[in-house]
């Protein structure tokens, strides 16, 4: 098993959605303040309101990631 795991990250309160792999040891939890630097953009400050399971079978493996639904709360 990898050590990554995909994420989208949606906003609940913007338009905002940003898909990338992040090692499994640094997940945020529900109710966590996080800081997602996203290359050739400014940090963005947010609150992680929900964390869920998606799962999805390609070409007959199954494809394993979360969605995050953010609340964005300031753009550096």
């Amino acid at each position: 098993m990898s050590d990554r795991i995909h994420v989208i990250f949606s906003s609940t309160n913007k338009n905002f959605l940003y898909n990338c792999e992040i090692p499994i040891s640094m997940l945020p939890r529900n109710g966590e303040r996080i800081r997602l630097s996203i290359p050739g953009h400014s940090d963005i400050r947010c609150y992680v309101e929900d964390m869920e399971w998606q799962y999805a079978e390609l070409e007959k493996r199954i494809d394993i990631s979360i969605v995050a639904r953010i609340k964005m709360l300031q753009e550096d």
